[in-house]
């Protein structure tokens, strides 16, 4: 698939989807890599990049399905205007769940607990070929319609978090992104050779924090030669 990550098994679907959150993707998210750079991919999305998602054609993993003549775009040019013609009602947050693969488990209370003219409008919607642009929609949208709200406490905290979006439209477009920490520990305490070690890594944390980073020396290295502290 062309969203990174990895599947998750079976059992693990039934568990997650049998919980309070009433939802489960097949995929979990896992990173990508921009420059030098790896970043770490949310299932959660920010709401405003999300709904501007949009795509002019498709063509891969069609799976022999056989040719309809029906045009891969949409009368609705934004996944936000498609999701407004399901009258599911306004998005609670400024992020949501998003779900990618198409492999999903919810919870029975999680489908009743959408009017059955949401799910009326999602089929009927889908029903206008094989591929077709609102597939796409449905796709990012199951996560949506199906977990369990966050609390606003929640969305806060992920955005808090998050060290930005991620800006694909081929791929997990609007997807919180967060990079990477790096937490170091040196050597043993009380000797020259970890402080000497430590100290080098002293010198520079400005530059390794301006990258992204945090360095931690765990360990008061008071009986040693210069006495390091902790770095937090």
């Amino acid at each position: 698939f062309h969203q990174s990550g990895h599947w998750n098994d079976f059992e693990t679907l039934v568990k997650l989807a049998s919980s309070e959150n009433g939802f489960a993707c097949g995929i979990e998210p896992g990173g990508i890599q921009h420059g030098t750079h790896i970043f770490f991919l949310s299932a959660y999305h920010d709401v405003e990049t999300l709904f501007d998602f949009s795509m002019a054609e498709y063509d891969r993993n069609v799976k022999g399905y056989n040719v309809d003549e029906t045009e891969f775009k949409s009368q609705f040019t934004t996944l936000g205007s498609w999701y407004n013609s399901l009258n599911a009602g306004e998005v609670a947050n400024n992020v949501t769940h998003v779900c990618y693969g198409g492999v999903f488990a919810a919870s029975v209370d999680n489908i009743l607990r959408r009017d059955i003219s949401v799910w009326k409008a999602v089929e009927t919607s889908l029903a206008r070929g094989n591929n077709v642009l609102e597939g796409h929609y449905a796709e990012r949208s199951w996560g949506h319609l199906l977990s369990t709200p966050l609390q606003p406490y929640q969305a806060e905290a992920l955005i808090s978090k998050s060290d930005g979006v991620y800006m694909n439209k081929n791929s997990m477009h609007g997807a919180l992104i967060r990079r990477p920490k790096l937490f170091l520990h040196i050597g043993v305490k009380g000797t020259l050779s970890s402080e000497i070690l430590a100290e080098s890594f002293i010198s520079d944390i400005a530059r390794l924090k301006l990258d992204g980073y945090r360095v931690a020396v765990h360990g008061k290295y008071d009986g040693g030669l210069h006495g390091f502290p902790d770095i937090d």
